[in-house]
């Protein structure tokens, strides 16, 4: 896989340099120097370490394993270099400490990387059923990650504790969360490991790379994320009542679920308005979790100030056991909970993503701007030129594609009919 890295980074490099510089000779010229400044250090051998972990790094062939003794031999190094990876190996753990007692997981991620981790938390603690698993999360809202997977990892069985960090995301690399809070607060029978995954087009699932970074051998179809049970609060009770009663009464087709917003990445879809009012109009309930100044009686809103995480998730559980429903989201949270919960959704993608294949499963109908090949043609809906604008966001900087809501919306009456008649 680290040639595959290699030829990503400089896809990467080759987009930096079309977004920096508009004359086409100084695009060339930047990207003949990138490849020769790394034609004599790259190393296509893995290299093997005797410590518990490793750090594989395809683009320099130094040593660059620098642990200092004060570390700790049971805390991994915070920096990580770009386009390197870091693995971690429990057995070798256990071999040199036999009366290790446990793990802390170190989680900076947002929801939705959450949900994707279940499957290989519960393969964790099923493949070392004698030691404890318990977790850091990081206790400031960023880019990276947000503190409410607290919340949903006291509710995860496999978890024994939970204790909140105060973490930073790194300028250079994802993976150099500033975890460091962290580093007093274990003694020498735990080992500390930061849930990091490969990122990268080649990556078929989030699970299989947690299990090859941790040293599990991954299932060969990767089942969907785990939802656990939460409880049903009164005010999720008697929001269910108020929405069921309302489809008996106005004789709805559905109830459409919509999430149209992303914390990660600060995108709004322009016309989340529009779309609803088209539900509406076509006699759907929407709930949506978006604060909207619609007034209709088949419009609910989930107040995320009044309603935690556990609690939306559990009414759209609800509401998905006791009346047809459908999602209609981002790849944002709702995207890995429909997915757990197996609800048919329509998922726009907002921003350019080749990982996309990664985070895929069969209960999703992609609306994008390209085609992918990892996922099946029938689930992929293609916009065309006039269904979408885009432009580059200089504060969110990336590309923002913005779908059409007329289209969207024929996009997911299609979807409809794909369910109906049956078809895969």
């Amino acid at each position: 896989m680290i040639f595959d890295d290699y030829i990503v980074d400089m896809n990467d490099k080759m987009n930096r340099y079309r977004n920096k510089y508009k004359d086409s000779k100084k695009i060339f010229i930047k990207y003949i120097y990138y490849l020769i400044k790394f034609y004599f250090k790259i190393n296509l051998k893995p290299r093997q370490t005797n410590t518990w972990y490793k750090l594989d790094y395809p683009f320099n062939s130094k040593d660059i394993l620098t642990q200092k003794q004060e570390e700790g031999w049971n805390k991994v190094p915070i920096n990580i270099p770009s386009r390197s990876h870091l693995y971690m190996d429990i057995n070798k753990a256990l071999e040199i400490n036999p009366n290790l007692k446990g793990i802390w997981l170190v989680f900076f991620m947002g929801i939705g990387d959450y949900f994707y981790a279940t499957r290989f938390i519960e393969q964790l603690k099923n493949t070392y059923p004698n030691l404890e698993l318990n977790a850091f999360v990081s206790k400031n809202f960023d880019g990276n990650n947000s503190p409410l997977v607290a919340d949903l990892l006291k509710n995860n069985p496999n978890i024994n504790k939970v204790e909140m960090f105060d973490g930073y995301p790194a300028k250079d690399n994802w993976e150099n969360y500033d975890y460091s809070d962290c580093y007093s607060r274990i003694n020498n029978n735990y080992i500390l490991c930061p849930m990091v995954y490969r990122f990268a087009p080649y990556i078929n699932s989030r699970y299989s790379t947690l299990c090859e970074t941790f040293g599990l051998n991954p299932e060969k179809i990767t089942r969907p994320p785990i939802i656990y049970d939460y409880p049903i609060s009164n005010q999720v009770q008697n929001l269910f009542n108020e929405i069921k009663e309302c489809y008996q009464q106005t004789k709805a087709k559905a109830v459409v679920f919509v999430q149209l917003s992303s914390r990660s990445s600060n995108y709004l879809y322009d016309h989340k308005n529009e779309l609803i009012k088209k539900l509406l109009e076509n006699n759907f309930i929407v709930v949506s979790v978006e604060k909207t100044d619609i007034k209709s009686p088949r419009y609910f809103e989930i107040d995320i100030k009044i309603f935690n995480i556990c609690e939306s998730i559990s009414l759209l559980e609800l509401l998905n056991k006791n009346i047809k429903t459908y999602c209609l989201t981002l790849v944002s949270l709702f995207w890995s909970v429909s997915s757990a919960l197996n609800i048919p959704n329509l998922g726009m993608q907002h921003k350019d993503d080749p990982n996309m294949a990664s985070v895929y499963f069969p209960n999703l109908f992609v609306l994008t701007h390209r085609k992918y090949n990892e996922i099946p043609s029938s689930r992929q809906f293609v916009a065309q030129e006039g269904d979408y604008s885009f432009s580059f966001d200089k504060k969110l900087f990336y590309d923002k594609w913005v779908y059409n809501y007329d289209f969207v919306y024929e996009c997911f009456k299609t979807m409809l009919q794909i369910i109906e008649n049956g078809e895969n």
